[in-house]
């Protein structure tokens, strides 16, 4: 696959928008891979564990029409530290521009199999303050309802978050 940079414009209902290129490294019916070479911000711990550092790796699974989408996360070194599970609107792709909205609801697996869910009261509280319409509310408890499920039976993360691997889109850019 030649691959392509997409800008893909993410917005957080009450904050600031932000556009993130990123390299489009896969695509099938089931699947399309994002790739963010160098992660820009400071270290990141999730649940007491060291999730990201500074110019880490992240994959970016995303499935068309799901509400949600896949982080694969790799420190500098290529050390793969987890899943981060985003939840958020399906994606809609324009040419090259891309765009999603974010739902609060995250969930994280170390590859120590340390399992949480993150921003609940975030997700709430915007719920209140009616930052998400009723349906984007619905859907994201359905969505959050239905990964605990396949969580509880080991099922997650889906087996296309295999399909790419930090070489296969290192390679993939660099062709």
């Amino acid at each position: 696959m030649v691959p392509r940079l997409i800008h893909y414009e993410y917005t957080r209902p009450g904050k600031e928008t932000k556009v993130y290129d990123q390299w489009l490294v896969h695509e099938s019916e089931s699947v399309v891979v994002l790739f963010n070479e160098r992660y820009a911000g400071p270290k990141l711990s999730i649940a007491g564990e060291q999730a990201m550092d500074v110019a880490g790796s992240i994959l970016w699974f995303l499935f068309p029409g799901a509400w949600h989408d896949i982080g694969k996360f790799y420190r500098s070194d290529g050390t793969l530290t987890g899943w981060y599970t985003n939840l958020c609107t399906p994606w809609q792709a324009n040419g090259d521009d891309w765009s999603s909205t974010d739902l609060f609801l995250d969930h994280w697996i170390s590859v120590a199999g340390k399992s949480v869910w993150l921003d609940e009261d975030e997700f709430e509280e915007a719920c209140a303050k009616k930052l998400l319409t009723a349906v984007q509310q619905e859907r994201s408890r359905e969505e959050r309802d239905q990964i605990q499920q396949k969580i509880n039976t080991k099922s997650w993360p889906p087996g296309e978050v295999e399909v790419v691997d930090l070489e296969d889109a290192r390679a993939t850019v660099q062709s």
